[in-house]
């Protein structure tokens, strides 16, 4: 228990509570829109599914090009539903670090904005866009069950530095909340900046 919740479930378990329990409240709040946690959790499964399709499976990592958006965090959920870990990149990277660490990752999908994509573009990577994810018709979407994630799956890869050589990616496990792991916070609202 941490902070009077218990930590039995993943992170996207507890966003799904939440959205349940609230789902006309705010998620998301942004200088230009507002998304409660009914619209982010639909937004999240549809793109599951849709990332289940691109091959997407427990254990694997899902690299995202992108900046901070209310479709960033609806992508991160998705990609988390779907049991996958999510490696973000970052778009001011230059396209040779961005297409290297690429590289090591070897994903089925890669995802990004329209920043990311215009990156992604110039170091000749292919990539699914937040767009064609988030275009899918929803009644297309099979209701298939989305995979049981053990609440010690790695959630995200971390990149070093690299100040010693090559950046090595670290995929840290989610198991004591005072770790800070990623599929182990308590969510009761989140926000952008």
């Amino acid at each position: 228990m941490y902070d009077g919740v218990e930590f039995e479930s993943t992170i996207h378990e507890a966003f799904e509570r939440v959205a349940r329990e609230a789902p006309d409240r705010n998620a998301i709040v942004t200088a230009g829109e507002a998304v409660t946690y009914a619209e982010l959790a639909a937004r999240s499964r549809r793109i599951a599914h849709r990332l289940i399709g691109h091959g997407v499976r427990p254990g694997g990592i899902v690299p995202v090009v992108a900046r901070r958006s209310p479709d960033l965090a609806a992508v991160l959920l998705g990609i988390l539903m779907a049991g996958g870990a999510y490696g973000v990149l970052d778009v001011r990277w230059p396209a040779p670090r961005i297409a290297e660490l690429l590289g090591t990752m070897r994903s089925s999908v890669v995802l990004a904005d329209a920043a990311g994509s215009t990156r992604l573009d110039q170091a000749g990577t292919g990539h699914t866009t937040f767009d064609d994810l988030l275009r899918t018709d929803p009644a297309a979407q099979a209701p298939a069950r989305l995979p049981d994630v053990p609440p010690d799956a790695c959630a995200t890869l971390f990149w070093t530095s690299g100040s010693t050589g090559s950046p090595k990616g670290c995929c840290p496990r989610t198991e004591p909340p005072r770790d800070c792991s990623p599929r182990r916070v308590s969510w009761t609202s989140a926000s952008t900046r």
